[in-house]
């Protein structure tokens, strides 16, 4: 090793002294005096205020750049950021003169503030980031410049930094730097590449963080390529350089190459921590040179970890581990490159590791403690430099793979082996540590039941059409992407994108096991007509399982094809068998069809027979659009046909669209769960909406859960609560629709099924009868049981001729049935709104109230106790199913409900407003004010539409407003429509067309136009709706409404354009009324009425400019109505000013109604002034001014009990006209009744005729009254009016006629003394109509506790009921509800003259300021080592920011180290604030000591030297503590060379304790040979003539070895006989003692003789007897016996014709 340590060392040292003065430039103190903290503008951000509670939202990459101006706040992302190469080419708006993205910071001088607020990605992505150039004038690069805040939830892809530096940069993807920061949960992906001048120092840098101080990354996953050529680099995957901060949970994937010193998690460390961290990318270092400052040029080999290069001092390195290859031109080690202080345990590496100094745990070590570090047993030592230390085992690259190898590591907490991992060593639990091996067919496994094909990513899953009969199970989500399916991708396939598995032929038979996994982003674009049949599998007839898919499918069908097409997510045809179980998609699918045949389609599987479905659900729109020709369509949310279903949910919307020119089809079949023929559904529901709208002749069936047409069917336990929508509109020929809640056509069974849903049905024809069929549960039914409704119900049928029939079908539960009797429709029950349960048939089901609906008694016959229940949902309050869990009841985007009656939509934001126009037919409640403002109509805006400002809801007569809309008395302020059109007929409004109910409902300051150039097209514009056919009641309008082009009888009004046979009760207009057409309907309520308005008055003003040059009609103006047509107007005012000029047309003009056409109009007044003009004469032009009615047009008519006390003039020097106080002129078939005029009537030429009552009159006149100031009651015709002095006009009596008991008064307002209508105000005589908040306080935040409340700076602006207002000061009696002692917002109500209006403040929670000790703790004396703090008797006192005190006993935490001895100080922190007290600490000292466990070896052999291995020393100390150690010890009293037990002593700092060992012989204890026989105390097989030295030297152990014959040792070439002794000799002790026997020998003297022949034959006869040895030996044939055998042997042996064996 050449590298000059003590140069490094100092370059090390100098270059971690910069790390406090760069990274803590400020301090947050610092910050807040230098940098001016600003409110953010509403345009910064997508919303929010800042805060923790409301962070500022963050949409777009303006508002993330504006992070920069409010480095202190919080934010959240909503959406995910792209940038583009646009965005940093110059003239991009974040070029930066080419060096792209200027990291978040602030710069004042040479100071740099830091981010110091939180920010939370919320998972979203940043993609595309790009930072370039030269950043010499820069120090930190990266999103963020510095952090000293919170980063987290944020994912950066394709990120990219490429620069040249000349200075020491930090450089991060995420951040350059952090200081006290905390960055969690957060991925990185792209590349980095730095080159950096010669001689300059190189930078710190990290895929997450360049360089951190006492800062925490958690849970980060960094896959960014890092290439830096700098000296003195420090480069890591997450972080460059790491200073007393924590890395913990991440991992690695990213190549890393730099100079010096490189880690695959960290480059270099101090005082740090790395936990459960891993690499799994190459690292790699190369030599550099670098001046030193005498100028001399030293080279440096450079240092490479795999998950640390550099280790300084105190680092711990826990639970890590790498893999990846590490590579160095000086040291390299797997898990750290250099260690100078540290501690490593529990990890591991398996990565390949090259270089001069190399170990596989660690390349060079100065001081290291290792405990449990594994490491595979290939060529690279555990550690390259240094001394071996202990806590290193080696294995082999199959033991690596086991459980079993990893004695230490916890495989419960910490470390899993992961089924089905391509990489197959241990990984973290809890961290993204799966790798998929893209070049293998499946990622394991043999695809059997026991052992299924392990599915990893997309091109395994594509694998499995090549084995459709094996088994699966994925385990890791697969994700698509759209490079997979553009062209060149994986998936292109000619631009179809995925081809779905299986053939009718071959058809998938396997299991497929989805393991609760999802498939993203999968996508099918089908256009060839040769793929019918579409769907993650075409064919199955297996099993699909546990599986969620993400996608979206398009198939355009643009030719005919011969066979029926199929589209679903998972399977688009089954067959018998096949099974499809809790699978959930979310897979959008859109059919466009121009041609072709019949058509399935269906969120799990579009078709089949003998199939199950159970526990799914489909999330994703389905939407078909085409003209359905030539057969059948199927629609539906779960399955098409075929198939048994239980226990799943649809929870999407199905559109279907169905052009006009369809003129063969069969029929449209749609379905919430199926679209029909099915055998059985049980346990499913629906809160999809369903909205069919079709033309053309073949008829409709729709349904909320299934169109069965199956005899045996069975629908039971099943629940809708979508809205459906189905038309036929404009059909040739027949129009048939029918929709059921349930099940239409069904001829089975329903039973324990319910109805929330809406079902609207329309059906209208050009040349055939219509029928519209709308049902609560079924249409055609066979049985129902145990069944309700409280769904709302519609039907409407059209046709356009006598000679047609047009039939409109309402019940409850079945418009019809198969079977008309009570036993089918068993304990069925409705509600009393509709009319039938049946059809026709009023016996049949149960008609209750909904409050009985809300009682369990109510539903006798239902079963409580195992299917129905009473206690499922606090905000359902009817009868549910037991094993029915509805999730996601709203799935409409509002704030809450369903869209019924019961449960409305409710409406909190102007978006939730704009989804109304999706749900036509639902009901609505407004929850709260919503205003406008103009930067959501202008352009960008979110309601821009080209100009148009708010598309009105229901734009047209076929798609009206069907349902209600309760604004619950709250106000929508500052709209803005304005729609100009050719061609086409227009509706204005909030509501275009409405057919339901409006009400409660107030809009202020709103500004709605429309206008039609082309005079064939009429257009309608009104504040609350451009049409109303339905009922509008409490509403308001306070804004313009205007009109104008030259369209054909435009009408416009305050609440509606035109009143068509609806009905419009207790409604007011303040608003002004403007038109310019050639002729027009305009009114203070409604421009144009042919229905009924009640208790409605106008106190806005009314303006008409009209211009004709050709004549026909008239311009109709009212204070109430223009034109009134067979209609009824009563108890209805006017007090603002009603005017119409121009020239040619004929104006009508009429402080209540403009041209009354056989109208009626009763008990009415008119306050304002009525004001007809014209200024250009024609032939066919004359002027027509009433107080009441400025003309009456029909020949009938009735005005009864009103009074006009208005001026009326006609200021026209050219026209004839006539104007009265009353009526202007009327027809003869009128009458006017018990009416009467004080106000004047005047005209500026002669050539007008006016009348007190009447100008020109010839109907009938019954006690009618006017004031003598005018000569004549009736200017034209005869006069009946009775003319009267002002006393007498204050007479009840003068009003012979007029009916004061019920509806005249004379007791009325003492300011006005002539009759009054009773129950009609009297509105000219002010009074207030309203209030509202114009400016709200400036206080509204509050601290809990301490503020009163403050009503400075509120403004309250009062309109009173003649249109004029009045700002006061809101003061603090107005105000209720104000409660300082309750924390989180609270809406106050003020009070005026009996009117209110409401704003809302914020109380904050006190928070504590500080705390400080009142009383110590009773104990303040400790011993040295104590762990225990004892605080009883100490109190606290909290001191809150409201100035209030507390006096607390409990409740805190410490921080104390009572490890040494002295005074010590004692932290005590509460909810974040601290305070100190101070103890002594005696010095404690060791009472005794004693073994706490032995050695591990206890036994030796003399010579052997002690060894204390395993040996553990418990010491005791004087306060009570122990503590044990395995260290640090001496050791008395051994003595190798003595046998025996001994008594060794153990000193510990003085104090002793002993244990005992045993120290044996070497000597054996047993004879051994592998020459001889040593059995049963004898030695034999022994050959005859054998010396001592022969015999010694065949036994093991000869050098203990003696032999004696008799008490003599022989040795030597003594020959050994039988007899002689053997003996294993310890010194002087005998082990063991053997016999020798030589066999044949009987004599002992070694030799085979005819001695010893001559004695086996007397042993043979009888005459001797051998014992021992010697009879072993006369065996010489080994039969345990001496016979004549023997003998033979003996003499053969003798006379040399044989050889004895030893034996």
């Amino acid at each position: 090793m050449k590298k000059n340590f003590l140069s490094w060392l100092l370059a090390v040292a100098l270059i971690f002294t910069t790390i406090p003065v760069q990274l803590l430039t400020v301090c947050a103190e610092e910050i807040g005096n230098a940098v001016t903290v600003r409110t953010a503008n509403t345009t910064d951000f997508a919303g929010g205020e800042g805060t923790a509670e409301n962070p500022y939202l963050i949409e777009t990459k303006e508002h993330l750049n504006n992070v920069r101006n409010h480095l202190d706040a919080h934010y959240k992302m909503i959406a995910d950021i792209v940038f583009t190469n646009a965005d940093f080419a110059e003239g991009g708006d974040f070029y930066n003169d080419g060096k792209g993205w200027e990291g978040i910071i602030k710069t004042n001088g040479s100071y740099y503030y830091s981010f110091t607020g939180v920010f939370d990605g919320d998972n979203h992505y940043i993609d595309g980031l790009c930072i370039y150039g030269d950043t010499s004038d820069l120090g930190f690069i990266g999103l963020f410049g510095e952090v000293s805040g919170e980063i987290k939830n944020l994912r950066m892809r394709s990120t990219v930094i490429s620069l040249q530096t000349s200075s020491r940069t930090d450089i991060g993807c995420l951040t350059g730097a952090a200081s006290n920061a905390t960055i969690s949960n957060c991925k990185v992906q792209g590349e980095v590449i730095v080159e950096t001048a010669p001689s300059y120092v190189g930078p710190y840098v990290g895929g997450i963080c360049g360089r951190m101080a006492w800062s925490n990354i958690i849970g980060c996953t960094s896959d960014v390529k890092i290439s830096s050529d700098g000296a003195f680099d420090r480069v890591g995957g997450i972080c460059g350089g790491v200073q007393e901060g924590n890395i913990e949970l991440s991992i690695n994937y990213g190549q890393i190459k730099g100079t010096d010193t490189i880690g695959g998690i960290a480059g270099d460390t101090v005082k740090s921590n790395i936990f459960l961290c891993g690499n799994f990318g190459n690292v790699q270092s190369t030599a550099f040179s670098a001046t030193l400052g005498d100028g001399s040029i030293a080279t440096y080999d450079g240092e490479a970890g795999g998950v640390v290069a550099h280790s300084n001092s105190l680092d711990q390195i826990t639970n890590c581990f790498n893999s990846g290859k590490v590579t160095s031109d000086g040291m390299a080690g797997g898990i750290l490159g250099y260690a100078g202080d540290v501690t490593i345990q529990n990890s591991y590496n398996v990565g390949k590791i090259e270089s001069k100094t190399s170990g596989s745990i660690i390349g060079w070590i100065t001081n290291a403690s290792l405990n449990n570090c594994y490491y595979i047993d290939d060529a690279t030592k555990a550690v390259g430099y240094g001394s071996t230390i202990s806590g290193l085992i080696k294995c082999t690259s199959q033991e690596m793979k086991s459980q079993d190898t990893f004695v230490g590591f916890s495989f419960e907490t910490v470390w899993e082996f992961v089924e089905g991992n391509a990489y197959q060593y241990p990984t973290l639990i809890g961290v993204d540590c799966f790798i998929v091996d893209e070049n293998a067919t499946f990622n394991g496994g043999s695809g059997t039941e026991e052992s299924p094909y392990y599915i990893a990513s997309s091109k395994q899953l594509n694998n499995v059409r090549n084995h459709l009969d094996a088994h699966f199970k994925m385990i890791t989500d697969i994700e698509f992407t759209e490079a997979d399916f553009a062209e060149g991708g994986e998936f292109y396939n000619n631009g179809q994108g995925w081809v779905p598995m299986g053939t009718m032929t071959q058809p998938f038979t396997g299991i497929l096991d989805g393991n609760g996994y999802n498939i993203k982003g999968l996508y099918c674009n089908v256009s060839d007509e040769s793929c019918l049949f579409i769907g993650l599998f075409a064919y199955n007839q297996g099993t699909i399982q546990n599986l969620n898919i993400y996608g979206e499918f398009v198939k355009k069908i643009q030719k005919s094809v011969k066979d029926r097409v199929r589209v679903a997510a998972f399977s688009a045809y089954n067959f018998s068998g096949a099974i499809i179980k809790n699978c959930h998609s979310y897979v959008n699918i859109n059919i466009e069809q121009s041609a072709g045949d019949s058509v399935e389609c269906a969120g799990i599987s579009a078709g089949g027979s003998g199939y199950t479905v159970t526990d799914c659900s489909n999330n994703g729109t389905i939407y078909y659009t085409g003209q359905q020709s030539f057969g059948l369509l199927f629609v539906g949310g779960i399955i098409s046909t075929g198939g048994t279903v239980i226990s799943s949910c649809n929870k999407a919307n199905v559109i279907v669209s169905v052009g006009s020119n369809n003129t063969s089809g069969d029929g449209i079949i749609v379905g919430g769960i199926a679209a029909g023929y099915v055998p059985k559904i049980s346990q499913c529901y629906n809160t999809g909406d369903i909205n069919v709208d079709a033309a053309g002749t073949c008829s409709l069936a729709v349904s909320g859960i299934s169109n069965t047409h199956v005899d045996s069917a069975i629908i039971d336990q099943c629940c809708n609560m979508g809205n459906l929508v189905v038309k036929r509109v404009n059909s040739v020929g027949k129009a048939f629709v029918s929709a059921a809640g349930i099940a239409s056509f069904n001829k089975g069974t329903i039973s324990n099924c319910y109805n929330v849903g809406t079902v609207s049905v329309s059906a209208s024809s050009n040349s055939g009868n219509a029928m519209a069929s709308a049902a609560g549960i079924g249409n055609y039914t066979g049985s129902l049981a145990q069944c309700y409704n409280i769904g709302s119900l519609f039907a409407n049928a059209a046709v356009n001729s006598d000679q047609y029939l047009a039939t409109e079908q309402v019940a409850a539960l079945s418009t019809s049935s198969m079977r008309i009797d009570q036993e089918d429709f068993k304990n069925c029950y409705y509600l009393d709104t509709t009319e039938f349960g049946v059809i026709n048939q009023p016996t049949l089901g149960n008609k209750v109230t909904l409050e009985q609906m809300k009682l369990q008694k109510t539903f006798s016959g239902f079963d409580f106790d195992t299917v129905w229940t009473m206690a499922g949902n606090e905000d359902y309050l009817y009868p549910e199913l037991q094993n029915l869990i509805i999730l996601d009841r709203n799935t409409s985007g509002f704030a809450d409900g369903s869209g019924t009656a019961y449960a409305p939509y409710l409406i909190e934001t102007k978006e939730q407003l704009n989804r109304v126009h999706y749900y036509l037919y639902a009901h609505f409640k407004l929850m709260a004010d919503i205003e406008f403002t103009a930067t959501d109509f202008a352009e960008d805006g979110d309601f821009y539409n080209g100009g148009r400002g708010w598309v009105p809801i229901g734009e047209n007569s076929n798609d009206a407003f069907l349902g209600s809309f309760d604004g619950n008395g709250h106000t929508i302020k500052g709209l803005y429509v304005n729609i100009s059109a050719e061609n086409t007929t227009v509706y204005a409004g909030l509501f275009g067309y409405s057919k339901g109910i409006i009400q409660n409902l107030g809009l202020l300051e709103c500004d709605i136009s429309a206008a039609v150039s082309d005079s064939q097209f009429v257009f309608y514009a009104g504040g609350i709706v451009g049409v109303n056919t339905g009922t509008i009641s409490n509403c308001y309008n306070t804004g313009t409404v205007s009109m104008g082009g030259s369209g054909l009888t435009p009408s416009v009004g305050g609440i509606a354009g035109y009143n068509d046979k609806g009905t419009i009760q207790k409604c007011y207009n303040s608003g002004t009324i403007s038109a310019f057409s050639v002729y027009s309907n305009s009114g203070g309520i409604a421009g144009y009425n042919t229905g009924e308005i009640c208790r409605c008055y106008n106190v806005g003003a009314l303006s008409v400019s009209f211009s004709l040059s050709v004549a026909p009609p008239s311009t109709r103006t009212g204070g109430i109505t223009g034109y009134n047509q067979e209609a009824s107007v009563s108890e209805c005012y006017n007090t603002g000013t009603v005017l119409a000029s121009g020239s040619g047309a004929s104006p009508y003009v009429g402080g209540i109604i403009g041209d009354n056409d056989k109208g009626t109009v009763s008990r009415c007044y008119n306050t304002g002034s009525v004001s007809a003009a014209s200024s250009a004469f024609s032939v066919f032009s004359a002027l027509y001014a009433g107080g009441i009615v400025g003309y009456t047009s029909g020949q009938t008519g009735v005005i009864k009990e009103c009074y006009n006390i208005g001026s009326v003039s006609l200021p026209s020097i050219q026209l004839p006209g006539y104007g009265g106080g009353i009526v202007g002129s009327s027809s003869s078939g009128v009458t006017v009744s018990d009416c009467y005029n004080i106000g004047s009537v005047s005209a500026s030429s002669t050539s007008i005729t006016v009348g007190s009552i009447a100008g020109y009159f010839r109907g009938t006149l019954n006690d009618c009254y006017y004031l003598d100031t005018m000569s004549k009651g009736i200017g034209d015709g005869t006069d009946t009016a009775v003319k009267c002095t002002i006393d007498q006009m204050c007479r009840q009596e003068t009003f012979v006629g007029f009916d004061f008991d019920t509806a005249w008064t004379m007791m009325g307002i003492t300011d006005y003394l002539y009759p009054e209508l009773q129950d009609v105000s009297m509105s000219f005589v002010k009074s207030l109509s309203f209030i509202s908040l114009t400016k709200t306080p400036t206080k509204l935040k509050y601290l809990e506790g301490k503020d009163a409340l403050d009503t400075t700076g509120g403004k309250l602006t009062l309109t009173y009921n003649n249109g004029t207002t009045e700002v006061i000061d809101l003061t603090f009696d107005m105000v209720t509800g104000f409660d300082n002692t309750k924390i989180g917002k609270q809406t106050l109500t003020v009070t005026y003259s009996g009117k209110t209006t409401t704003f809302e403040v914020e109380i904050t929670q006190k928070a504590l300021a500080s705390i400080s000790i009142s009383k110590k703790p009773i104990k303040l004396e400790y011993l040295e080592g104590d762990t225990e703090l004892d605080t009883t008797g100490m109190e606290l006192i909290l001191t809150y920011n409201n100035d209030s005190i507390e006096t607390i006993t409990g409740g805190w935490n410490t921080e104390y180290d009572f490890s040494t001895h002295g005074t010590k100080n004692v932290k005590v922190i509460y909810q974040g604030k601290e305070t100190f007290f101070s103890v002594t600490v005696l010095e404690k000292s060791i009472s005794e000591i004693s073994i706490a466990s032995q050695p591990t070896k206890q036994e030796y052999v003399v010579g052997e030297d002690l060894q204390t291995a395993g040996l553990t020393i418990k010491i005791t100390y004087n306060n009570g503590t122990s503590a044990t150690v395995s260290t640090g010890w001496s050791i008395t009293g051994y003595d190798k060379n003595k046998i025996g037990t001994q008594t060794i002593t153990v000193t510990y700092q003085g104090q002793n304790a002993t244990f005992t060992v045993t120290v044996k012989s070497k000597v054996p204890n047993s004879i051994t040979s592998s020459t001889y026989i040593v059995s049963g105390g004898y030695i034999s097989k022994i050959p005859a003539g054998t010396t001592v030295n022969t015999l010694i030297n065949g036994i093991n152990e000869k050098q203990y070895i003696k032999v004696y014959k008799g008490n003599a040792e022989v040795s030597g070439n003594t020959k050994v006989g039988t007899g002689i002794i053997v003996k294993l000799m310890d010194g002087s002790t005998v082990k063991q003692s053997v016999t020798v026997v030589v066999t044949g020998d009987t004599n002992g003297d070694g030799d085979i003789s005819i001695t010893d022949m001559i004695a086996v034959k007397a042993q043979i006869l009888g005459k001797s007897k051998f014992e021992g040895a010697v009879a072993k030996a006369a065996d010489t044939n080994g039969d345990n016996g001496i016979s004549i055998t023997d003998f033979i042997q003996i003499k053969a042996h003798i006379l040399g014709k044989s050889k004895i064996q030893a034996r």
